[in-house]
């Protein structure tokens, strides 16, 4: 069963999928990431079969996360993803709800945090998967440095190279997971990090997913989202314009954004 945290928490970060987690910003987990929501009995309601456009908005977020409870696997994951499974308690957290109540109804099922804990030891050389983790254990209310006797900071110290300003492969989404990793968990992010990540901007204000800057074009709205994120929380607005810019041409007519608007991968 899930709870509603008697608390809203704001969160510092976000993930990676714009129509959902990107849109919710992040904020004071990270003061004490120690800290335990206080817990209200206020079951998610059952949804009905469909949402009238005059549904308001805490309708369509208990909708959406009935949903994917159901969809929660009997490990505590969604589709055994370490990613998907942060979206989840990430997205949980900024509706209201007590992430820890997230196991999976199947019977003897697992919880989501347990799911993550464990995953994230397959990850301790990916620096934009313990980046997300450490984002969704802050959300959660807990604290990164003692997570079911692991410590995500130091992993994620680990993997930063002082020599180029590097997190992991240097990669857009692990530095922008990285630097947003560190302001969560109330760390000062190296100013070559965020260096590093305004070097990856594309010509036409982009950013691709890779480790090198990209051609006009070859960027995409995901990569330039989380980026945009992560150097906003680290104050720095100077490639703000261009990125707008360029977001601005991939908005199809409906209003919503596709990966690349040049491309099918809508």
């Amino acid at each position: 069963m899930l709870f509603r945290s008697g608390k809203m928490r704001k969160l510092v970060v976000a993930s990676a999928i714009l129509a959902t987690i990107l849109t919710m910003p992040i904020g004071a987990a990270a003061a004490s990431p120690a800290a335990s929501p206080t817990l209200i009995p206020t079951p998610i309601p059952t949804p009905g079969p469909t949402f009238s456009s005059a549904a308001t908005d805490p309708e369509r977020a208990a909708g959406a996360l009935a949903y994917l409870v159901a969809a929660q696997l009997p490990d505590g994951s969604i589709d055994k993803s370490l990613g998907e499974t942060a979206d989840y308690i990430i997205g949980v957290a900024a509706a209201g709800y007590d992430p820890a109540t997230l196991t999976s109804c199947t019977s003897g099922g697992t919880g989501a945090l347990a799911f993550l804990a464990t995953t994230s030891d397959a990850a301790t050389a990916d620096a934009a998967q313990t980046g997300k983790a450490i984002l969704a254990v802050v959300a959660a209310g807990l604290d990164p440095t003692a997570f079911s006797g692991r410590n995500l900071v130091t992993r994620l110290a680990a993997l930063y190279h002082a020599g180029t300003g590097g997190y992991g492969d240097g990669s857009t989404f692990a530095q922008a997971f990285a630097i947003l990793a560190v302001h969560a968990s109330g760390g000062a992010v190296p100013p070559a990090a965020t260096a590093e990540l305004l070097a990856l901007q594309d010509t036409d204000g982009s950013w691709s997913y890779g480790k090198a800057p990209v051609a006009a074009g070859g960027g995409d709205t995901n990569s330039t989202g989380i980026a945009l994120m992560a150097l906003d929380a680290s104050g720095m607005h100077s490639a703000d314009a261009a990125a707008l810019a360029y977001l601005a041409t991939q908005q199809l007519a409906d209003g919503g954004f596709p990966y690349q608007n040049s491309t099918a991968n809508g």
